[in-house]
């Protein structure tokens, strides 16, 4: 009798799988960032007991659209954005929010 294949078709799911899987891993050990995800300059302020010290960082973030709701990590805002909705910071997470030079962030209350 001829077959095709002797693999089962879950065996060939999985071994897709593990395939993806070490992709994406060897993506992100070589500092790959998701596509939705933008480099953004802020400057951090903190006081160090005598004057107020200004410190330039990058973070990787997601743009905030006059459409976003639910907000975790670190987003921006570039322009105006009037989002009509409430943003939700996810339960137990923690959200930043960056405002690009100039830009103002109307949302509810």
């Amino acid at each position: 009798m001829f077959t095709m294949n002797s693999k089962p078709a879950s065996a060939k799911v999985a071994v897709v799988l593990a395939a993806i899987v070490a992709v994406l891993a060897a993506a992100l050990l070589c500092g790959a960032r998701p596509a939705w995800a933008d480099s953004v300059q802020y400057v951090e302020k903190s006081w160090d007991g005598s004057k107020v010290v200004s410190t330039t960082k990058t973070a990787e973030c997601t743009p905030i659209t006059k459409d976003t709701e639910n907000i975790q990590g670190w987003y921006y805002v570039s322009g105006n954005i009037d989002n009509g909705n409430r943003i939700k910071v996810a339960e137990g997470a923690e959200a930043n929010i960056i405002l690009t030079d100039g830009s103002k962030m109307l949302v509810e209350k």
